[in-house]
């Protein structure tokens, strides 16, 4: 999506399009970064919500080798 919504902008702007080119490369790490800070605020948004609940339980998250499901 974001593109061909990059080629539209350019065009209208009357800037290269040869810059797509550039964008297309570098898409995939932009992307990588945009799903870790994704990842990272769920993760610290569900643990200061059970923080807040009453429902975190301290030995668990400190304990790496347990996992629930």
């Amino acid at each position: 999506g974001a593109t061909f919504a990059a080629l539209i902008v350019l065009s209208v702007m009357n800037l290269p399009i040869a810059i797509v080119g550039l964008l297309i490369s570098v898409e995939p790490l932009i992307d990588m970064g945009r799903t870790a800070l994704n990842v990272s605020g769920a993760m610290t948004s569900g643990i200061l919500t059970s923080k807040v609940t009453g429902e975190f339980e301290n030995e668990v998250y400190k304990q790496p080798d347990i996992v629930e499901a």
